[in-house]
């Protein structure tokens, strides 16, 4: 007799659903289905589009566990699309959930829902608020998937940093740090010393969400590694990789940059949850684009 659970992880071939899908097809024992936009590899890879409610038809009937990694991720561009896209594959997530009553349901959110206050150590019970339109749809899909909250549905909201993984999209500000420093151009910093980033190792991330699904926990939680380091730390730590580099740098201030950093203390109590250092897995990731 088969005793698996089945766990669907939407949206595997992004970013964080392609390594999130990779740890748990080699460090768990589940059936795992997944979703895509995109033709994917894979015994129960399923190809649709979560915008389109008539899509739903496609996913399996009988799931235990949700993880849902299906997102448009853009931080920077102010278009409405952002809002649209993001809150029709959450409502229409909702409705599925709404119908097979899964045991757990993870939305991986974005620390972006607080915005770029000028505060330290930001709690989850910090107001919630920004004009960015990728943080404002994803405060929009966090209510939509605790509606769905009951009895019989545990939801977690996760509240994720800057996730950096083994590779790195080009868009990523340290790919293009790192492209500069290769070439020897000038780079130009904002406020470096005041200019924080609250990072988080997408290992953990998997980790995190492999604990919470074997829990009876629901909630929402930040996950971002414990050091938050500021633009000049990264900037002298990628700096010692390149030792031969004589890119000059160039500081300017500005308004519009981080100054906020996050608290991980509610997860780290919750499940008893250490996170690999800020200089271990960022360490890892350059070597790699080496």
């Amino acid at each position: 007799m088969n005793n698996k659970k089945n766990i669907l992880i939407t949206g595997a071939t992004g970013f964080c659903g392609q390594n999130i899908t990779t740890f748990f097809k080699e460090n768990t024992n589940y059936i795992i289905f997944t979703t895509s936009r995109k033709t994917a590899g894979g015994k129960h890879n399923i190809k649709c589009n979560l915008s389109k409610i008539s899509n739903l038809k496609k996913l399996p009937k009988k799931i235990d566990y949700i993880i849902n990694c299906a997102a448009e991720v853009n931080e920077k561009e102010q278009d409405f699309k952002i809002i649209e896209n993001n809150l029709m594959i959450a409502y229409n997530l909702s409705q599925y959930i709404h119908q097979i009553k899964p045991k757990c349901v993870i939305n991986l959110s974005s620390i972006s829902v607080y915005g770029y206050p000028n505060a330290k150590k930001i709690t989850e019970k910090f107001p919630i608020g920004t004009n960015n339109y990728y943080g404002q749809s994803k405060i929009i899909n966090e209510i939509l998937f605790q509606n769905e909250s009951n009895a019989n549905t545990r939801i977690l909201n996760l509240r994720l940093g800057y996730v950096l993984a083994s590779k790195i999209p080009n868009r990523y500000f340290i790919s293009k740090l790192i492209k500069l420093l290769k070439r020897n151009k000038n780079i130009t910093l904002f406020d470096p010393k005041k200019n924080f980033f609250n990072f988080i190792d997408v290992n953990d991330v998997s980790k995190i969400c492999s604990l919470l699904i074997n829990s009876k926990i629901s909630g929402t939680f930040n996950i971002v590694t414990d050091k938050q380091p500021t633009l000049y730390n990264i900037i002298s730590d990628l700096q010692k990789f390149f030792p031969k580099n004589n890119s000059k740098i160039i500081t300017v201030k500005n308004t519009m940059i981080n100054q906020c950093t996050i608290s991980n203390q509610k997860i780290k109590k919750t499940i008893k949850f250490k996170f690999t250092p800020y200089e271990k897995f960022f360490s890892r990731v350059i070597n790699n684009m080496n």
